[in-house]
């Protein structure tokens, strides 16, 4: 069915010209068979690369220097910004950087990652394109902070990656940024492949100093990326996986995906 269902797909995305089969790149999800007899996608690092900014400050500037320069100018208050975006948009890769930029201006700086994460390595913040740095893995941010007390009290900047898994998210932020006076930085999926509510990164928006919304380039053409569309039949929420159960898709093609998934099944319903 599964097989079925993407051919269909791309058939109708190279009918309308949203797809050049066989010319555009090599496959990003080579895990799968059934997308390998069928449908031909951009490579992961290929698709890792358009990036957008949602929100600005209200200075007009969202670089990670003038962030910075405004905690580092203040002595009393602290700072949460927010890297938000789809699976392929860069976000840890981002995020990474702003460490960099951190470090490189003085700052003690701790990185944490959802125990969860696996995919790359257990004690390690990892970019697609092979990037990485120790972090401390964790199955709560209140975990982190009892388990490596002195290093939280040490650090003047945090940055958190895969921040949709943590079910403490909002409560430690808060007291990092407004009780500790530190620099937070999350990065987290902007939603989950059903375009809903993950953990609780949302609930951040509205409380942080600066938002960035990355996209990735669509798997399937051109476009920008908004949503990550899961190719494996897995519904649960929480699936820990790379090109091999996601893709990131535009609009477009990720509600062509749903309607031909939902003739598929109810074809089988039939059937």
């Amino acid at each position: 069915m599964q097989q079925q269902l993407l051919g269909c797909l791309c058939q109708h995305s190279a009918s309308t010209g949203h797809l050049a089969v066989g010319k555009q790149a090599h496959l990003a999800i080579r895990r799968l068979p059934c997308l390998r007899s069928v449908w031909h996608i951009r490579p992961a690092a290929q698709i890792a690369r358009h990036h957008t900014q949602l929100l600005c400050t209200a200075a007009g500037s969202s670089s990670s220097e003038a962030a910075t320069a405004r905690h580092t100018n203040s002595a009393t208050a602290g700072q949460l910004d927010l890297i938000i975006g789809p699976m392929f948009a860069g976000k840890t890769s981002a995020l990474l950087k702003r460490v960099n930029d951190l470090e490189a201006q003085g700052l003690t700086v701790v990185a944490i990652k959802s125990a969860k994460d696996t995919r790359y390595h257990a004690s390690r913040l990892v970019t697609h394109d092979g990037q990485s740095r120790e972090c401390f893995a964790a199955s709560s941010l209140a975990e982190f902070k009892e388990h490596q007390a002195s290093e939280y009290r040490a650090s003047q900047a945090i940055a958190i990656d895969e921040a949709q898994f943590f079910p403490d998210l909002l409560e430690f932020c808060l007291e990092a940024a407004e009780r500790d006076n530190k620099l937070v930085v999350v990065a987290g999926l902007s939603g989950d492949f059903r375009r809903k509510r993950f953990g609780e990164v949302l609930d951040l928006v509205p409380l942080v100093d600066n938002v960035t919304k990355l996209t990735a380039g669509c798997a399937f053409c051109n476009q920008p990326a908004l949503f990550s569309l899961r190719i494996a039949a897995d519904q649960r929420q929480e699936v820990v996986g790379g090109a091999d159960k996601y893709a990131p898709v535009c609009r477009h093609h990720f509600n062509n995906f749903q309607r031909l998934r939902s003739e598929q099944y109810a074809d089988a319903v039939v059937e």
